[in-house]
């Protein structure tokens, strides 16, 4: 892996925010570091990597004088749960890669702000379990520990979603991003009728009721988006200029087509925002599903780090001696 990115001479000093997060804006965090529970991803000094469980055991889990083999257990967890196995090793790479990048970008989350961020969530998870719950009799059921005891993990969850979002955000900003109107079809040749006619001069908004998927935006049209987009549309955008149209164009491993026109061009930034001016971002133009996929792609060419699994294999005998 290549050294880190140096840091601007803008990114020296850690940018500050305040202390108010809005509720919205917690929920989801909430959702993602529910997800995540019961996973801590490995440290790593000089890149991304998956710790190796070759040799270890868990001595929680004993027959006599052996122990579960950690790499029979992951072995197992991924055969068994194959989706949710996939999805916590992104989310543990997301969250090492948002590390790498809040180092570079000089960013760091103020404690009152993660204070204020759990104290949100709290209140969401409680709203969810209903008006006659309490945080210590789900942490028991759902755990079989206490709250005080899970309560730090659901922690370092919410402030590592929290960060994500910020140095996604942010990096995205420094890079230059694009606004745009997406037209999303099942077919090629309804998104080569769709680019015609954009061409032509009609207004995209006209074509919104045809779409798949209209953008977030009021009037249809997406947020700023980094320039990076995966596959043809990064390509296309390269030097993206106001009134052009992108496309027709799959994105790797999608099935639909694209269409777009280009809104407005915004070039990078070598002074971020303050954390408070990005946090205000988030909460009016929360992050999307193309966006998170552009950054997460973006981070693992610039970190070179890799989600594939391994062939399932694990010993015939899961009970190893313990050492």
């Amino acid at each position: 892996m290549p050294d880190l990115p140096r840091r601007s001479s803008a990114a020296q000093c850690p940018v500050q925010v305040n202390q108010h997060l809005p509720v919205r804006f917690v929920a989801l965090i909430a959702s993602v570091a529910l997800v995540a529970l019961g996973c801590q991803a490995p440290q790593s000094k000089g890149g991304v990597a998956v710790q190796s469980t070759r040799g270890a055991w868990l001595e929680s889990v004993v027959l006599q004088d052996s122990a579960l083999a950690m790499n029979s257990f992951v072995a197992e967890m991924q055969f068994v749960f194959p989706q949710q196995s996939a999805e916590i090793t992104r989310s543990l790479l997301r969250t090492e890669l948002a590390q790498h990048e809040a180092r570079r970008l000089g960013i760091q989350l103020p404690r009152a702000v993660v204070d204020r961020a759990m104290a949100d969530f709290e209140t969401s998870l409680l709203q969810g379990l209903g008006s006659d719950a309490d945080l210590e009799a789900w942490a028991l059921a759902q755990h079989r520990q206490s709250w005080s005891q899970v309560r730090p993990q659901y922690e370092r969850r919410v402030a590592a979603n929290l960060l994500y979002q910020v140095v996604l955000r942010a990096d995205a900003i420094q890079h230059g991003r694009v606004q745009m109107w997406w037209l999303l079809g099942r077919t090629e040749p309804q998104a080569a009728g769709w680019a015609r006619s954009l061409l032509g001069g009609r207004a995209p908004s006209s074509l919104l009721k045809e779409s798949l998927l209209p953008g977030p935006e009021p009037d249809g049209s997406y947020p700023p988006l980094a320039t990076y987009l995966p596959g043809q549309a990064g390509e296309q955008l390269a030097a993206a200029a106001a009134g052009q149209v992108v496309g027709p164009l799959q994105l790797p491993g999608d099935q639909s087509w694209m269409v777009g026109r280009v809104i407005a061009v915004l070039p990078p930034k070598t002074q971020l925002p303050p954390v408070a001016v990005l946090l205000d971002d988030l909460q009016a133009h929360p992050v999307g599903p193309l966006e998170a996929r552009a950054w997460f792609e973006e981070m693992s060419r610039r970190y070179t780090a890799s989600a594939t699994f391994a062939p399932i294999s694990a010993p015939l005998e899961a009970f190893v001696p313990i050492r």
